[in-house]
């Protein structure tokens, strides 16, 4: 699983959003719920656009776009001279080809952001991105024993005078159980100590592009399932069978936060 910073594009930073039709601010509020939809533009060849102007110029590394059905999306980025290609050193995508992750080639200080294009995957339809994300990656944990998500959902729940329940839903997030067994894997650790001493919230990406080798899977172990998180409460430290030299045994509860 890969873990990543604050996303730099959040609307709530102030940043300024820009779109050739729809409501742009909806693919850059991190509520995935409903993101953004073109407006008239349902025609192969119609071309589109959603800018995000940074009220600061910021370091980046890695930019996550989730659930587009453009077929030929372009990334352009202003680092202060004017917009230029985004140049990267990979892109990762969803078997349906819909979420993408661009893995830089060196972190780059952005100070403007521009997703384009003009054609769908089902052609003549209109363009969609769910959301737009850009941070640093903070690190990998390669060798974990175990994570158990647990889906809550925030319900009013009334009984009526005939006996029936009548269930209000708000909505719904996740919480995560992490079981970290290392033994000799420095690189684990370092990540391990840095969650742990982390204080503001992060994304956590269980899939880490492996959806190619799996034979079924759900939510929240898709590729375009990515989480904003924070750790919560105690965590648990113990040495493999108390001995300092062998290796660490952690238990780390995360939620999803806004």
């Amino acid at each position: 699983m890969r873990f990543f910073s604050e996303n730099r594009l959040y609307t709530l930073l102030g940043n300024t959003i820009n779109e050739s039709s729809g409501t742009g601010s909806l693919a850059f509020d991190e509520a995935t719920r409903y993101g953004w939809t073109s407006n008239g533009e349902d025609t192969d060849g119609d071309s589109v656009y959603l800018e995000n102007i940074l009220t600061v110029a910021t370091l980046i590394d890695r930019i996550f776009v989730k659930d587009s059905n453009i077929d030929n999306l372009t990334i352009t980025v202003d680092l202060g001279a004017g917009y230029v290609a985004l140049s990267y050193d990979e892109v990762q995508s969803s078997s349906d080809s819909k979420t993408h992750l661009f893995i830089l080639n060196t972190p780059i200080s952005l100070e403007k952001i521009k997703i384009s294009g003009s054609n769908t995957i089902i052609a003549d339809q209109e363009k969609t991105i769910k959301q737009v994300y850009a941070f640093t990656e903070l690190g990998r944990i390669e060798n974990y024993e175990d994570i158990s998500p647990s889906r809550e959902r925030v319900q009013k729940i009334n009984k009526l005078q005939a006996g029936k329940i009548d269930v209000i839903d708000f909505g719904r997030y996740f919480t995560f159980k992490l079981k970290l067994k290392t033994h000799y894997v420095e690189d684990d650790n370092a990540v391990i100590d840095m969650l742990l001493q982390r204080n503001v919230p992060m994304f956590v990406w269980i899939n880490d592009n492996t959806e190619s080798v799996m034979t079924m899977y759900q939510e929240p172990f898709r590729f375009k399932d990515i989480f904003k998180v924070s750790v919560q409460k105690k965590d648990k430290l113990s040495f493999a069978k108390n001995l300092f030299f062998s290796g660490i045994d952690e238990s780390v509860d995360m939620v999803e936060v806004y």
